[in-house]
């Protein structure tokens, strides 16, 4: 068993970065290690605040940061937030943590000249942004995201389509309103995750039908409760088990392919897969074949209006080995293997 540290540098609360380190976490408590959440703050406090889906953690000064670093057998920072912490983010690396890049963008030259002379092999957890960073001079390794899988109940599927994830440009919501107007209601997404406020400014609101909601940014599909995403483990999975679709239309500039945790959602609760095509980088992707792509919102509403549950037997079929391939079980032992070889 080892003793293994996670410290989340970001400002972010919610989203990819937070999901990773709940699922970090869980997975290597899962296959026998001692894990903890830590964020870095101006003091030290004892008790345990809620993180994230169970996952607890805590704040500490960066003088307990280092201590605990040093009393651990890895550390890991999970997510930063460089220019706005840097300080404690060079100090925990320099104390002997590793580093996660989610995303190319998550570092400007500054930051990653300060990996490059500290000679951090950054973890990266798709291929696009190894090849990214690799691009960029940086020497990463790639370990995939773990999923710990909640293998919900079968309950009856009551909703047709849902949008499990964050309101922002990278997910390209206003490809969802833009079908949800052209659909019936009974066939309509509903809309769940958190709103990033720029985005439904610029992108959303007044430009849609009933998104003129200025204080709280509700409109159709998309009420003020379904705002309050709880943090409770598996309500996104539970969401996925009661929908026949997950839609999700992310496609991110010089990025894609593989999975984020939305889709691995969507599998564990069983309900079909339709992803945007612009996420898709080459034939090799593993999502090839376990979901459906549409170009657009007329593609996307046409697909809901038109076909059924039933019709995409095959493809759900597919998301046992995907979400083996993501399993605790696969995924730990080659992070354990990669925390001891870039040491």
């Amino acid at each position: 068993m080892k003793k293994i540290s996670l410290f989340y540098l970001s400002k972010v609360t919610f989203g990819g970065f937070v999901t990773y380190t709940s699922h970090l976490c869980k997975a290597f408590r899962l296959m026998g290690h001692d894990c903890e959440v830590y964020k870095v703050r101006n003091t030290t406090e004892r008790k345990q605040r809620d993180f994230n889906d169970g996952v607890l953690s805590r704040n500490v000064s960066i003088e307990t940061a280092e201590e605990i670093i040093a009393d651990s057998d890895y550390a890991i920072v999970t997510a930063t937030f460089w220019r706005g912490w840097k300080d404690w983010i060079s100090k925990v690396i320099e104390a002997g943590a590793e580093v996660v890049i989610h995303d190319h963008t998550d570092y400007g030259k500054e930051f990653k000249d300060f990996m490059l002379s500290y000679g951090v092999h950054p973890i990266v957890i798709r291929q696009a942004n190894y090849n990214n960073l690799r691009k960029d001079g940086l020497d990463p390794v790639f370990v995939p995201h773990p999923y710990v899988a909640v293998n919900p109940k079968r309950v009856e599927r009551d909703l047709h389509a849902v949008s499990v994830c964050r309101l922002d440009y990278d997910k390209r919501t206003d490809i969802i309103i833009r079908a949800n107007e052209l659909l019936p209601k009974k066939e309509r997404i509903s809309i769940w995750g958190t709103h990033t406020r720029m985005y439904m400014f610029q992108k959303i609101v007044g430009k849609y039908k009933g998104w003129n909601d200025t204080r709280h940014y509700t409109g159709p599909m998309y009420p003020f409760e379904q705002q309050k995403f709880p943090k409770t483990r598996g309500f996104s999975v539970g969401l996925n088990n009661r929908a026949e679709f997950s839609c999700d239309m992310s496609a991110i500039k010089n990025d894609g392919g593989g999975t984020q945790y939305s889709f691995l959602e969507a599998m564990d609760g069983k309900a079909v897969l339709v992803l945007n095509s612009d996420w898709f980088i080459g034939d090799d992707d593993e999502m090839n074949g376990v979901c459906v792509d549409v170009h657009n919102a007329d593609e996307l509403a046409y697909l809901l209006h038109d076909c059924s549950y039933g019709e995409f037997h095959k493809i759900v079929k597919g998301y046992k080995e995907v979400l083996e391939d993501h399993s605790p079980q696969i995924i730990i032992p080659k992070m354990i293997r990669t925390l001891k070889d870039i040491r």
